[in-house]
C-alpha cells in the first residue's frame, strides 16, 4: 500500500487524531499527545500504545466493512 493510500485511511480510522506524513518520510500524530515516527509501522504501533480504544474502533471498523 502507497503511503498517501495508508495515510488516508489512517486518517479515516482515527478522526481524534490529526495523521500527516512530512517530507523526508516523518510520519506524525497530533491527539492527546504529539507523536513522530520515522516509519509508518513505527506510527501505528504508538498509536496502538496511547489509543488502545482507537484502535479498537478501527479495528470494529475495518471488520464491518469486511462482511
Amino acid at each position: 500500500m502507497s503511503d498517501a493510500l495508508l495515510l488516508l485511511f489512517l486518517q479515516r480510522l482515527f478522526p481524534r487524531w490529526s495523521i500527516r506524513l512530512e517530507r523526508g518520510g516523518v510520519w506524525r500524530a497530533e491527539g492527546d499527545v504529539h507523536i513522530s515516527a520515522s516509519s509508518r509501522e513505527g506510527l501505528v504501533g504508538v498509536l496502538a500504545t496511547v489509543d488502545p480504544d482507537g484502535v479498537a474502533e478501527a479495528v470494529r471498523v475495518l471488520e464491518e466493512v469486511g462482511r
